[in-house]
């Protein structure tokens, strides 16, 4: 159990980051089909055709990678985290993976994506798991009054003592319904805060310093 967390809220974190994942593990399927046939008619065109072992290797290496870099993408958000490290990636790395693990769901509906990141923004909390289930939560709640065809902007920036992520929807629109309240309970429990109200949906961590 994360340090600071009952046993009520736990369930309702681990509920949460099922629900925001579902969609993603939907993306992810989707977007691994494309290499995977791609390989296998590369696979083929070797076995019957010779002589073009050199570019179709090439065209199948490039298929690999691309698979490669999807399921590591996943693994970060979905796997069981190891021991946590004293500090982990900036809050802006774990924006930037988290947006590129949403690719399917904002090609479906149409949303472009504007991120401003302040680079090596690092956050007072050691548990990779809670601050990817925050920075997730922050995005499903953006998208979930973005319209299709619009665009969500993600905000990455020191404020004093605090690291701060805004995500606006433009043209914002009505929330289909409130701020789930683990998402605000976590926060808090790290030492922050979250919230939504008629503007944008915004977390705040106490900020800290790199390794």
């Amino acid at each position: 159990m994360h340090e600071g967390l009952g046993p009520g809220l736990e369930g309702s974190m681990a509920a949460a980051r099922w629900a925001a994942l579902r969609p993603a593990l939907e993306g992810f399927v989707h977007d691994a089909r494309n290499p995977l046939h791609a390989l296998m008619l590369q696979l083929e065109l070797l076995r019957v055709g010779p002589g073009v072992t050199g570019r179709r290797a090439d065209d199948m290496r490039a298929q690999l990678d691309r698979l490669r870099g999807l399921l590591e993408t996943l693994g970060e958000v979905a796997l069981p985290p190891g021991p946590p490290a004293v500090r982990g990636p900036g809050l802006e790395v774990r924006v930037a993976r988290a947006v590129g693990l949403l690719g399917w769901t904002l090609n479906r509906r149409r949303i472009r994506c504007a991120r401003t990141l302040e680079p090596h923004t690092h956050v007072a909390c050691a548990d990779g798991e809670t601050l990817e289930f925050l920075v997730g939560q922050a995005l499903w709640h953006g998208l979930d009054v973005a319209p299709d065809g619009g665009q969500l902007e993600v905000l990455v920036e020191l404020r004093g003592r605090d690291a701060w992520l805004e995500v606006r929807a433009e043209p914002g629109g009505a929330a289909r319904g409130p701020v789930l309240p683990a998402f605000v309970e976590v926060a808090r429990c790290v030492g922050g805060d979250a919230g939504r109200e008629a503007g944008p949906t915004w977390l705040r961590l106490p900020a800290g310093r790199a390794a």
